[in-house]
């Protein structure tokens, strides 16, 4: 198979505006062996024209991204998730990044799906790390815009209880009450109060509360959280799994067993 077809092919679909494409679309395209569309591939890997992101997955790499050498994630994780057929959100420390309260732009980029869980991707010093969740949330989920599309962002309240829910994922609750603490200006009661309801478990709205509550010093945003707690009946928890302490008693309303120090810069 000639590299000069399939370099025309590359190079008409950046021309519409797409950025990646996969193995089928080739074969599907071309009609020819695959050793042939295989050898044609790797010669375009080689000089860094595409990217293998996942197996039969490709990324084109635009003339203004050859240094980097690969597209940022945010632009490509869509089409991904489409060619997997799989439910998805941008979260974390992702998200937080693009509501605009991450100061610090994340190593990794974070995508929550569903089960089951999926292999971390790393390539060209990318690391796409993949959480699950049992069930995906049916709100808190918005869409963002991008210079190639589009991509599935969790919104602020989301972003906010999923920190909390993987804070272990994300080095730890002092880092999940700085940005929480950012994003808080982003956060209404009302709706963090109706997707605490459905989607978090009762765990995550007491130590959510506690930080939003004793550390962040928000209480409206308290308030909306202690509702929900009011609903049902809860019991004490620590407020880091990492640390064990069955000595500390809770002395707040949140029942929470503060079992580790979080401080952050204001």
């Amino acid at each position: 198979m000639e590299n000069k077809k399939l370099v025309s092919f590359v190079e008409n679909l950046l021309f519409r505006g797409k950025y990646s494409f996969t193995l089928d679309e080739v074969r599907s395209t071309f009609h020819r062996k695959d050793s042939a569309v295989k050898a044609s591939l790797f010669r375009l890997v080689k000089k860094g024209l595409i990217v293998t992101v996942r197996k039969g997955f490709y990324v084109i790499v635009p003339p203004e991204y050859h240094v980097r050498g690969v597209l940022p994630p945010v632009l490509f994780a869509d089409d991904c998730m489409r060619n997997l057929n799989r439910d998805y959100y941008a979260g974390l420390l992702s998200a937080a990044a693009l509501h605009g309260a991450a100061h610090q732009q994340p190593q990794e980029f974070f995508i929550v799906t569903s089960t089951p869980a999926l292999r971390t991707i790393t390539v060209k010093g990318i690391k796409i790390r993949f959480l699950t969740r049992r069930e995906m949330p049916a709100m808190g989920i918005e869409v963002k815009k991008t210079d190639t599309g589009t991509i599935r962002v969790s919104s602020p309240e989301l972003t906010a209880i999923d920190l909390v829910l993987f804070q272990k994922r994300v080095g730890g609750l002092n880092r999940v009450a700085e940005i929480v603490a950012e994003l808080i200006e982003r956060i209404t009661p009302d709706t963090i109060g109706k997707l605490a309801e459905k989607v978090c478990p009762l765990s995550v709205v007491q130590r959510l509360g506690y930080l939003v509550d004793n550390i962040i010093n928000n209480k409206p945003i308290a308030e909306a959280l202690f509702s929900v707690l009011q609903k049902r009946p809860f019991f004490p928890v620590l407020l880091t799994a990492a640390k064990d302490s069955t000595l500390i008693r809770p002395d707040n309303r949140w029942k929470v067993r503060v079992n580790t120090m979080v401080e952050i810069d204001v």
